[in-house]
């Protein structure tokens, strides 16, 4: 390498006639834009929710957290008012229970689900609850989802009436316990 005080101020240059602080900002530069490539996220879909839920969130409704192992089960609502504890088996960790129960109080009334855990071992947690709408025993109407609710124990969902149903049937929720 030569210097040449009259080339850039007096910067050493190599052979290829290109100094040391020119050849600098083209390496910064080209870092610069493969880190902005290699950051940029990929949209593989549209979701309003983040990929996976936080490591402190737990409960329904949230997107399952990596790692650990998912467990789901469907579980009939009966008809009209009913209410039963139901049982999911998580593997060798043991059984999650939770209460199922449909309320429904008249005809052309609202179908009101819930899911709420009762217990589950150590480690694994209620994350998602599915409910499907009820129909009309009678076809006088149906009912469309409503207002659905959820925290870290308790899944609702309310169904609103579609003209004048009566004798709702045919619901269920499916539960996803994720286990870590």
């Amino acid at each position: 390498m030569t210097v040449d005080p009259t080339a850039d101020g007096g910067f050493e240059v190599d052979e290829t006639g290109v100094d040391r602080r020119a050849a600098l900002k083209k390496g910064l530069a080209a870092a610069g834009a493969a880190g902005v490539v290699w950051a940029a996220p990929k949209v593989d879909g549209l979701s309003l929710r983040p990929a996976y839920a936080q490591a402190q969130t737990r409960g329904p409704g949230n997107d399952l957290p990596p790692g650990g192992q998912n467990f789901v089960g469907n579980f009939s609502m009966g008809s009209r008012f009913s209410s039963y504890t139901g049982n999911l088996a998580l593997g060798t960790r043991g059984t999650a229970s939770f209460q199922v129960q449909q309320a429904w109080s008249f005809s052309g009334g609202p179908v009101t689900e819930t899911v709420t855990l009762i217990s589950a071992p150590a480690g694994c947690a209620m994350q998602i609850v599915n409910f499907n709408t009820p129909v009309s025993a009678d076809a006088d109407g149906g009912w469309a989802p409503g207002t659905k609710t959820e925290n870290a124990n308790v899944a609702t969902q309310v169904f609103n009436p579609v003209g004048f149903p009566s004798d709702p049937v045919g619901a269920n929720a499916s539960i996803t316990f994720h286990c870590v």
